[in-house]
C-alpha cells in the first residue's frame, strides 16, 4: 500500500483518522456505554503493540484510540478488529442483563425522578404582588 490513501474509504472501513506522522494513522473503537468484558483489553493490547506504536488512548468520548497504524497493516488491524467489534456489540447488553432487577428498577425511579425535577424546574416561580 502506497502513502496516497482514499481516507473516505478508509474511514468508512474503521474510525481511522490521518497522523502527523507520514504514512501512519490512528484507529478508535468506540465503547458504547463505556462498559466492556476485560478480555477485550488483550485484543486491543495485541493490536497496539503489534500494528500502532504500543500505546491506547482512553478518550473522553469512552473510545479506546490506538495511534501508530502503519497504512499498509490497515487491511491486518481489520481483520484483527472484526471480532473486538462483533463482541464490543454484543458484549454490553449482556453486561447489562446480569444487573439484579432490582438495580435496573432504582435506576428507572432515578430516571423518572429526573425528569419530574426538571419539568418542576421548567415552570414558572409566582411571585406575590403587593
Amino acid at each position: 500500500m502506497s502513502l496516497d490513501v482514499d481516507i473516505i474509504k478508509t474511514r468508512a472501513n474503521g474510525d481511522y483518522r490521518l497522523s502527523k506522522v507520514r504514512g501512519e494513522c490512528m484507529i478508535s473503537v468506540r465503547i458504547p456505554g463505556g462498559i466492556m468484558p476485560a478480555y477485550l483489553l488483550s485484543t486491543a493490547q495485541h493490536i497496539a503493540e503489534t500494528f500502532g506504536n504500543g500505546v491506547i488512548h482512553l478518550t473522553t468520548r469512552q473510545k479506546l484510540a490506538m495511534p501508530g497504524i502503519k497504512y499498509q497493516d490497515i487491511p491486518a488491524v481489520n481483520k484483527a478488529l472484526a471480532p473486538f467489534i462483533e463482541d464490543i456489540t454484543v458484549a454490553p447488553a449482556a453486561l447489562m442483563s446480569k444487573i439484579p432487577k432490582r438495580v435496573t428498577r432504582l435506576l428507572v425511579d432515578v430516571i423518572l425522578l429526573h425528569a419530574k425535577v426538571v419539568k418542576f424546574a421548567k415552570k414558572p416561580i409566582p411571585i406575590p404582588r403587593d
